[in-house]
Formats: C-alpha cells, structure tokens, sequence
C-alpha cells in the first residue's frame, strides 16, 4: 500500500507570511492590516494583501511558491504618497529574505513594483498599490512506501524465493535475496 506522508506546514504559509510582511513593513506607517481593506481609508495606513501563486516543483523533493504580495499604502496627498514608495521600495531592495514567523524558514525577497499614487473612489485620501514579489520553497509530499523486510545473501539460481521475493543473481556465485520480510526465517 502507498500512502502520502503527512508534512508540518512550517515553510509555506500565506497567513503567516501575510504577518510577516505587515510586521516587517509596521515601523514605516501609523497603522497595518492584514488581508482586508477597512472600509474607511485613512492615511499613513497600510495594507498587506496576498495576491496570488504559482507553485513549481524544483527538484523532486522541493516545491518552489512564486508569490505576489499586495502593499496598498494610503497617503493624504500625492506628495506623501510618493514618499510612502520611496521608503517602501528602498525598505524592500535592503533586504533578500524575511524570517517567516513562527518559522525557521525564510522567504526570499524579490522585486517591488509599486503604482502611481491615485485617489480613493471616496475622495478622502491618495492611495498607491505595490506589488511585492517573493519566493517560499517546502518539501514536497512524497509517497511512502512499505519498507523492505530484509536482504539475504546465498548461494543459489536466479528466480523467485518462496515468498515471491525477487531472487537476483549479481554474477559472483552468491544470489541476493530481496524479500517481503526476512524476519520471520529464511524465505
């Protein structure tokens, strides 16, 4: 019987890195939020959205998570607004990869690429969307198989043992017998 492994979630993880950037970003604005936008924008807020993913398998053991990152930034004018992007780009590009929290993995920085600033659809505040590229790689979920009882070398032909177990002959006189389970006497 195969069966899938069962892995911790501890690389990726969309709401903790949603945190972990909000964190990461909190000294630079009065307020953050994660994932909802307040339905009153007030400026000097910040909001870290999770855009989306695309997910590729690296090698066969590793998934590698291209993710975008939502930065949406509130101003009172266009001149705070662009400063807010001044400080968020340079912020991000001093920086190749953020601690996930509660991780010890890390999350790989990749570009920002923010908007022009424009205004709220309420006419109260400037606003600016900057997507944030980043990277998340987690061992892939692999099948588990049974394990093999044992391997018995003797002398012998080639064929199958009493079990059914695969009898190989390498060449060199002796058999190597692999067998479901090798405890329970010779096969």
């Amino acid at each position: 019987m195969v069966r899938m492994m069962n892995l911790p979630n501890i690389t990726a993880n969309i709401p903790l890195e949603v945190q972990t950037i909000a964190e990461y970003v909190a000294p630079l604005f009065a307020e953050v939020k994660g994932q909802d936008i307040p339905k009153v924008y007030k400026p000097d807020l910040c909001v870290v959205q999770w855009e989306g993913d695309d997910v590729e398998r690296e090698t066969g053991v590793v998934d590698r998570y291209d993710r975008v990152f939502n930065i949406l930034s509130f101003a009172k004018n266009q001149f705070e607004s662009l400063q807010q992007i001044d400080t968020l780009q340079k912020h991000f590009t001093n920086i190749h990869s953020l601690q996930i929290k509660g991780s010890s993995r890390y999350m790989r920085i990749g570009s920002f690429l923010p908007s022009r600033p424009f205004l709220t659809e309420d006419k109260t505040v400037y606003a600016s969307i900057g997507k944030l590229h980043a990277q998340v790689r987690q061992m892939a979920v692999q099948e588990v198989f049974p394990p093999i009882g044992g391997v018995i070398i003797r002398p012998g032909g080639p064929g199958l043992g009493p079990d059914g177990g695969i009898i190989i002959n390498p060449g060199f006189g002796d058999d190597i017998i692999i067998g479901k389970d090798c405890r329970k006497g010779e096969m």
